[in-house]
């Protein structure tokens, strides 16, 4: 944080997006003796990492990071809270653009844009937001953010 505040300008922001390791999931997870490094069907950190390797030295809770976001010397100006990986993070939007342009796959393309339409006309994302923003921690695998230098 010392890094980025030396080099950020006044007027500037800094954006950062931090794995939340206790968010629901991750508490079960835990809970039934798996280790700290997580497997999903797009993301395989067990290929990778072990428990005593993992590239995530620090662990923080919504709490937690905005103590040290403020004793950094920074302020959250946004935030950004969606359900589980749907945060800015693992956005299908950002899969759904990557395989519109590279014209790759067009039947996962296509299974994406339809689950994803359906989930946002079920559960609107602006909803989702506010539904996560009362307990962030528990809700949304990571913590997205702008922050201002105070």
């Amino acid at each position: 944080m010392n890094h980025i505040k030396l080099s950020l300008k006044r007027t500037g922001y800094a954006v950062i997006n931090v794995p939340n390791h206790f968010y629901l999931p991750m508490r079960i997870r835990i809970l039934l003796g798996k280790g700290i490094v997580w497997k999903t069907t797009l993301h395989d950190h067990t290929k990778v990492f072990n428990d005593w390797d993992y590239m995530h030295k620090i662990f923080f809770t919504w709490a937690g990071f905005q103590k040290f976001v403020e004793t950094s010397g920074f302020k959250i100006e946004k935030k950004y809270f969606d359900f589980g990986t749907l945060n800015h993070y693992s956005q299908p939007e950002l899969a759904i653009e990557y395989l519109e342009q590279t014209g790759e796959n067009k039947t996962k393309l296509t299974i994406l844009k339809t689950l994803w339409q359906t989930i946002n006309f079920l559960i609107p994302k602006k909803l989702r937001e506010n539904m996560v923003s009362l307990s962030p921690g528990l809700f949304c695998a990571s913590f997205y953010v702008w922050l201002k230098k105070v």
